[in-house]
């Protein structure tokens, strides 16, 4: 994996539609743990949000600081509650992480999240999430 990478994030929550981010961002790994860094433009968001995802094979770990806040955390082992600071106010989250699976290549990895998600009191079902990291090879 080279340093320089691109992140592709596809999500469902819900019988909601796709919601797809594709970006530049940074790699590195260290004590079996897989480190990606990008920033991105949010609808609605005056201020850039900078996403640091921390992934090892049974945790995936996903911190945003800027214009959004959060410390999302999918754990096969326990159930976190955290709160999403957004321009529109504080949510409750409650991730229940049904799976994670991790698949590593040369030049790819390819994580795969199955969850429940509670928003504020409100139980959201079969929500799922795909991290794509691909080298820029130039």
């Amino acid at each position: 994996m080279t340093k320089t990478v691109t992140v592709t994030m596809i999500g469902h929550q819900g019988a909601d539609e796709e919601i797809q981010t594709k970006v530049p961002g940074n790699y590195f790994a260290k004590d079996d743990k897989h480190y990606i860094f990008f920033q991105e433009e949010v609808e609605g968001v005056c201020e850039p949000v900078k996403t640091r995802i921390e992934m090892s094979r049974n945790r995936l770990s996903l911190a945003k600081t800027g214009g959004v806040k959060a410390a999302l955390i999918y754990d096969l082992e326990c159930t976190p509650v955290t709160c999403y600071h957004t321009p529109a106010g504080i949510m409750e989250v409650k991730m229940e992480t049904k799976q994670i699976t991790i698949q590593e290549e040369e030049h790819r990895i390819v994580a795969k999240l199955f969850y429940d998600l509670e928003l504020s009191g409100t139980v959201i079902t079969d929500c799922d999430v795909e991290v794509i990291v691909e080298s820029v090879i130039e």
